[in-house]
């Protein structure tokens, strides 16, 4: 258990120096609309995959900051097998927001679906575990609530296989 936490608060600590460094960015002169934000995965200097891919969207002034990341790469295990860990933070004016409910939904390249339920992890980060089982095109759908107005972000995830 006490592995299991300690990963956990790796991941949240890696990824909150990941959204800081986000969202010092400035997405407004990309000329995009909300969701057709660019995405960007991470890779190494020889053009492998490390198993991290992140996104960042916006919805209605609210800015979602994704990343998706493989549980074998972060040395951790879903007690449901699940393979991936899709980590999100909403901000508004800079400001992160604790306050969302919603849920992301998983849709394979052969149409299967998955949802999550966000879970807050504190300090506004939000997860779900899914298993991404195909290779190939994943769209990847977060719909949130905040202050009971609805929201959507929706990205293309690419999967290149366990």
């Amino acid at each position: 258990m006490k592995l299991h936490i300690s990963a956990l608060f790796f991941t949240m600590l890696l990824f909150t120096a990941t959204v800081s460094a986000v969202q010092g960015m400035d997405h407004g002169s990309h000329g995009m609309k909300n969701d057709e934000m660019g995405h960007t995965s991470m890779q190494t200097k020889s053009g492998t995959h490390t198993g991290h891919f992140r996104h960042t969207g916006m919805a209605d002034g609210i800015d979602a900051a994704f990343q998706v990341m493989s549980l074998a790469d972060m040395k951790m295990k879903d007690p449901e097998g699940k393979t991936h860990h899709i980590m999100v933070s909403f901000s508004h004016d800079k400001q992160k927001m604790k306050d969302i409910t919603g849920d992301i939904k998983a849709v394979s390249p052969s149409g299967k679906e998955q949802v999550g339920k966000l879970m807050h992890f504190g300090g506004g980060m939000y997860a779900a575990n899914f298993t991404f089982d195909e290779p190939g095109e994943w769209a990847i759908t977060c719909d949130f609530k905040e202050r009971s107005q609805k929201h959507s972000v929706h990205f293309m995830y690419p999967h290149h296989g366990m």
